[in-house]
């Protein structure tokens, strides 16, 4: 709770109450709904700050091999600067290194440099997750579809799916008016290979799990399945000692930063703050865990922008 939903657990030790601290705040809810998506998907907030840096500043499918430090922190005080080393054998010197990926290939990189470091980065563990995405006519789900989805407790163990969406009700434009769009999750801690099932599989077992829960009677008009290997990162009990052990290691190792959802929360909100944090710490004015950070502004044209409904 504490990595993942300190305001939550603030507000219950304050008020006795996550409820009675909401009413207190008296914050009315948004006409159009709690939930934000883009027009054309996620995939526009990267090339939306993409387009905003400096032109040549990214190198596309580069992957990195080795990282190295400078010399001045191993045997030559006033030596050079941070060495990053790709897998065409390129090289490139920086003043700082970011280590924005998840928490077993930071370890990977760190490997050489740091044992204790790298072990703390791999002990963070990961899930796997598919997503089964189906179409329906609307005149075929009995359920009201109000809301936005639900989420299904451990003790429900008659269901193969963890979560499901009404991806249509949630936001607009995202299925024919004649239609709904559903997506079902699969997997997790609960069901560690279920993403080695193949897509009928995984599409039958969804589909009849929403069948009976939302009172669907006819079969999906069309169904894809996404697969999401080692994609979540779990913030378990003593995960805030170990990020703090990280950091201790880190400080042996100036210039160099980690970041992203296995670090300092798993929410896209939670990811652009602790981005922005980190960049401040990496200039020089502040540390990640004290940086003040501002909402996102990315330079997206209107055409871009899309407000959510649900």
């Amino acid at each position: 709770m504490r990595a993942l939903f300190p305001r939550l657990l603030e507000a219950e030790e304050r008020h006795g109450s996550v409820i009675r601290s909401l009413r207190s705040l008296r914050t009315p809810r948004p006409p159009d709904g709690l939930f934000r998506s883009l027009d054309g998907g996620m995939g526009l907030l990267v090339a939306a700050i993409a387009r905003a840096l400096p032109p040549n500043s990214i190198r596309y499918g580069a992957r990195v091999d080795r990282i190295e430090p400078p010399r001045a922190l191993r045997d030559a005080p006033g030596a050079g600067g941070w060495k990053v080393t790709t897998a065409d054998g390129d090289s490139i010197e920086a003043s700082r290194v970011i280590l924005a990926v998840p928490a077993y290939a930071a370890a990977t990189l760190v490997a050489d440099l740091d044992a204790e470091l790298s072990s703390l980065c791999r002990d963070i563990p990961y899930t796997s997750t598919a997503a089964v995405v189906m179409a329906h006519p609307r005149s075929t789900v009995r359920h009201p579809l109000l809301g936005t989805g639900f989420v299904v407790p451990r003790i429900e163990r008659q269901w193969t799916i963890m979560a499901a969406s009404w991806v249509s009700s949630k936001w607009p434009n995202r299925a024919p008016g004649e239609q709904v769009l559903l997506r079902a999750f699969v997997g997790g801690a609960r069901d560690p290979r279920a993403i080695d099932r193949d897509d009928d599989e995984l599409v039958r077992q969804a589909e009849r799990d929403l069948g009976v829960i939302l009172g669907i009677e006819e079969r999906p008009s069309w169904a894809r399945v996404y697969r999401w290997e080692r994609a979540n990162a779990q913030h378990e009990v003593g995960h805030l000692d170990r990020i703090g052990a990280i950091e201790e290691r880190l400080a042996d190792w100036p210039g160099l930063f980690v970041t992203g959802s296995a670090f300092r929360g798993v929410g896209i909100p939670d990811c652009v703050a602790d981005g922005r944090a980190t960049a401040a710490a990496a200039a020089g004015r502040a540390t990640p865990a004290a940086a003040q950070v501002t909402p996102l502004v990315a330079p997206f044209s209107p055409a871009e922008r899309r407000r959510g409904s649900g």
